[in-house]
């Protein structure tokens, strides 16, 4: 594994913790135990995942190449660097799309509830990811890339760009994008994905574009402008280890008055003071109040 993977996160860690103290939307929480099984993912997935990963998609670029024609991707291979980029871009968000609507089915909730299971939003989210879940995406992005015959140094920038988004769109931070926020997937949009409401379930699955929930049906946007609980179940105060193998194993009992994978007859939540876990109870405090809020300790 490359050195320069374990320093992107850290290089991102120097902009975005700072910004998230200066613009929280919510209160920022040090030194939780969240923060902790978020920092052992990462470094899980930089590893061990990442090597997974690797041999996946090498047997998926040997399948591509077995069955597609040969010259099918000369044209694209005449289109300039930039506009390779944007392809990659456009496709490789598409496929985002696709995969993260089926971890939302019950065959694979229970991997993408690992994501879900943050309750608290911050940069460090983007890489709360079961192994299972990261390898699916992995193959639903990679796939229409190399069928279209799109070279390895612009799906490696298109890689980039979506990390970036990724890392911006679960920031702690109150930033929006203004008119761009009909096109772009901004932060507000995507915690609407992780608010612990009824009403949010199952909606804005989008990581780039806001085209594809707007296309199929799945854009949420509240009258409100953020929302006031998040998480799923109670997998964020497992341990890590369990974060790892809870997943292949059934659940002791179908979901009842926590977030459920998103279907028809998912319960019907209502927050609300009385009910709110610590963090969520800090929230609404928070908002009674000017500048960022810090919180020490977590759950």
């Amino acid at each position: 594994m490359s050195i320069t993977a374990y320093l992107q996160p850290l290089l991102w860690a120097v902009v975005f913790t700072p910004a998230e103290y200066l613009f929280c939307a919510y209160p920022l929480v040090l030194f939780s135990r969240e923060r902790r099984q978020n920092i052992l993912l990462l470094l899980f997935n930089l590893t061990v995942t990442a090597l997974l990963g690797g041999a996946v998609a090498g047997l998926v670029y040997l399948a591509v190449d077995a069955v597609v024609p040969a010259g099918f991707s000369t044209p694209v291979a005449a289109w300039p660097f930039w506009l390779q980029v944007v392809a990659c871009v456009v496709l490789a968000d598409f496929g985002i799309y696709v995969s993260h609507r089926l971890m939302h089915t019950p065959l694979l909730w229970r991997f993408h509830e690992v994501h879900h299971s943050a309750e608290e939003m911050n940069w460090m989210v983007a890489y709360r990811f079961h192994p299972v879940d990261l390898t699916i995406t992995g193959i639903f992005t990679s796939v229409p890339l190399l069928v279209v015959g799109l070279p390895l140094e612009a799906i490696a920038a298109a890689k980039a760009v979506h990390g970036v988004q990724a890392m911006l769109s679960h920031a702690n931070v109150s930033w929006g994008f203004g008119p761009l926020r009909r096109i772009v997937v901004d932060p507000r949009f995507h915690h609407w994905h992780h608010a612990n409401e009824r009403d949010a379930y199952d909606r804005n699955f989008s990581a780039l574009l806001v085209v594809w929930d707007w296309l199929f049906g799945t854009l949420y946007v509240s009258e409100r402008p953020r929302a006031a609980v998040f998480g799923a179940g109670d997998m964020a105060r497992r341990g890590f280890f369990h974060l790892l193998v809870d997943p292949f194993r059934p659940p002791a009992a179908p979901p009842a008055g926590d977030a459920a994978p998103v279907l028809a007859n998912a319960p019907a939540l209502a927050p609300t003071e009385t009910v709110m876990t610590d963090s969520a109870t800090a929230t609404s405090e928070a908002r009674q109040t000017a500048g960022p809020a810090v919180v020490t300790a977590g759950h």
